[in-house]
């Protein structure tokens, strides 16, 4: 074979090494660059009052509450949406409202006396974009033991519920023993095997370079800047799996505190890890002393106007730490989130949407308040939206409008849209369409 025969046959060959590397390369040690936003559904048990959850202001001009205070440093990541409206006027009907949120839609049969009775009538979004994007089953953890109300906020359907666990020790062993693909150190030696790999491929393309003239020379140095710029992509990854995609400490805890911490620490390493593609974790309702809330937590929100209006500041303060509580770990998640870097100079909640709520929204005018009305008119259901600045959603603002339960339905569209799914409607509404201040 002649030498320029052979020059332009090695150029050939050098640039499909690089693309077959690159692709070999994204394709096993990506973490968390899926290009879907990866969706997060949190509740809370028993109602939100209203004068701890809803910001004071409007628009873009708001300002947290005390209670949920442990967002100060997400404010322009935040959508508080008060338009949607879950449904009948059923009062105390906690079930039908926690299987309301995330479906769109009113579960079948049931009553308050019997809440294991209630069934799902669809699928919630989570599985629905699980479904439509090819994704993994979405993992739906538990914050409590199961008992009185339904351990379960996301379904794959009619009449089914989604299989929970609360046992964050077997989660952490299912995920992460024996998986070899997301230990540290055997990742890190496939990555520098490849590494070595591109420098011999980069020194001997840089042995030749001399004897080239014009547009070959020009390709060679091409391919050279193509090789130095995989090999920095390389040595970013090793230092990610270093420090984001290891196994952690298996969750534990002998008080709920503790429990719920390495639930959502779980749950974030997960992520981090991109082993999960979407997660639900409703909270439970237990009280522990270690957030100042050593009574009962249940009959605090069928007395919360007795409360409120009678100004009994230490009830008031408990309550309030007891939501707090809830909203550290949620805040807790969303930062973890956000210190995950990557690709295109993004971070891990940019490609992420959470949201929280709760079954009820409590009005301090009214007495024994758990109902969707007041005084005959539908109340704007308490839900917070979090994900990336300058991504579909439009984040840093407070929105209020008339409730409705197409409202709600458009909303729960709006979050299908944003992660990747076209969606003209959902739940009760299925030609609901989106809603404008939302995407």
């Amino acid at each position: 074979m002649a030498l320029n025969d052979s020059r332009r046959h090695f150029l050939k060959t050098s640039g499909l090494a690089f693309c077959l590397l690159n692709s070999i390369f994204r394709s096993r040690y990506a973490l968390a660059n899926s290009t879907a936003p990866k969706v997060y559904l949190f509740a809370l048990p028993n109602g939100l009052p209203e004068e701890f959850f809803w910001p004071i202001g409007n628009g873009r001009n708001f300002k947290l509450t005390p209670t949920m205070s442990p967002f100060d440093n997400l404010k322009p990541n935040m959508i508080f949406y008060r338009g949607a409206h879950l449904g009948p006027n059923n009062q105390n009907n906690h079930n039908a409202n926690w299987m309301t949120l995330y479906t769109g839609l009113r579960p079948i049969g049931g009553n308050v006396l019997s809440p294991n009775s209630y069934k799902f009538l669809g699928e919630s979004i989570d599985y629905h974009i699980a479904k439509a994007l090819q994704q993994r089953t979405p993992l739906a953890m538990i914050g409590q033991k199961g008992g009185q109300y339904v351990d379960t906020i996301t379904t794959p359907g009619k009449n089914q519920r989604a299989i929970t666990t609360n046992d964050g020790l077997a989660v952490f062993k299912k995920y992460f023993s024996n998986t070899p693909q997301h230990d540290q150190q055997s990742a890190e030696r496939a990555l520098q095997s490849r590494k070595s790999l591109l420098d011999f491929v980069r020194n001997d393309l840089s042995s030749i370079q001399k004897e080239l003239t014009g547009f070959e020379k020009e390709k060679l140095e091409k391919n050279i800047e193509a090789y130095q710029r995989l090999e920095q992509i390389m040595a970013n990854k090793v230092n990610q799996s270093k420090s984001l995609c290891k196994t952690t400490n298996p969750p534990g805890g002998t008080n709920y505190y503790d429990r719920a911490r390495g639930h959502i620490d779980l749950i974030s390493n997960l992520a981090s890890c991109n082993l999960i593609d979407s997660a639900s974790y409703p909270f439970a309702a237990d009280a522990h002393p270690s957030v100042g809330h050593n009574q009962d937590f249940h009959a605090f929100t069928h007395q919360w106007h007795e409360i409120y209006t009678g100004k009994d500041t230490a009830k008031i303060n408990q309550y309030s730490n007891q939501i707090k509580f809830y909203m550290e770990q949620v805040a807790h998640f969303c930062k973890k989130l956000k210190s995950v870097n990557v690709e295109g100079g993004k971070n891990l909640l940019d490609k992420s949407i959470v949201i929280v709520s709760s079954n009820f929204a409590l009005d301090s005018d009214l007495k024994n308040d758990h109902s969707n009305f007041k005084n005959g008119k539908p109340k704007g259901h308490p839900f917070l939206i979090i994900s990336g600045e300058g991504g579909p959603l439009k984040t840093g603002q407070y929105i209020q409008e008339a409730p409705t339960q197409i409202n709600h339905c458009k909303m729960l569209t709006s979050i299908l849209n944003a992660a990747g799914v076209a969606a003209k409607g959902f739940g009760l509404h299925p030609n609901s369409e989106t809603l404008s201040s939302i995407v």
